[in-house]
């Protein structure tokens, strides 16, 4: 998919990515987060999610003015802003569900403890850090801890967790490309 179009001029009123301050980039003259350097980002390993890179991306407005380093806190900010409402729906379900599902519930609301922890610190630390690997592979393993915690599949989370795979793997490509 080419991007012609202007990417920015189809940008809706955020909602679910809300601004975290501005992180200085690294050494040298950072890459400008131009629509150019959004579709880099989403054409290298997103081919069949493409356009869910590219929103995920433009929905801040930090995307169309910061570098390679904000695209990097944009994404992580989208996976913890998901995150974090899985969170919520894990609590609204353990109102609801009895045992066993209970328990599987519980397991996946302490993976996702970890995993918004984790996120919280990597925000905090990406300005002075490049080094997302560790908080993604982690990010990763709870997820998928969490998955395997039902005995069904799909779970009763399956697509909340799939949604965060899919954001944390956006932070795994930009995590690639930083110097």
């Amino acid at each position: 998919m080419d991007l012609n179009y202007n990417i920015y001029s189809k940008r809706r009123k955020m909602t679910s990515f809300g601004p975290q301050g501005n992180f200085v980039a690294g050494k040298g003259r950072p890459m400008r987060a131009t629509p150019e350097l959004v579709d880099k980002v989403c054409k290298k390993y997103f081919a069949d999610t493409y356009r869910f890179c590219v929103k995920a991306l433009v929905r801040d407005s930090r995307s169309s003015t910061g570098d390679l380093k904000q695209l990097a806190s944009i994404s992580v900010q989208g996976t913890l802003t998901s995150a974090t409402n899985t969170q919520r729906y894990i609590d609204q379900l353990l109102r609801k569900r009895t045992q066993p599902e209970r328990e599987y519930l519980i397991r996946c609301k302490h993976n996702y403890s970890v995993i918004i922890s984790l996120l919280e610190d990597s925000l905090k630390t990406l300005s002075t850090s490049s080094n997302l690997s560790p908080t993604t592979v982690a990010v990763r393993a709870n997820v998928d801890e969490c998955e395997t915690a039902f005995p069904s599949h799909p779970s009763t989370l399956s697509s909340n967790n799939q949604m965060v795979i899919k954001l944390n793997d956006i932070s795994i490509v930009i995590n690639d490309q930083l110097p």
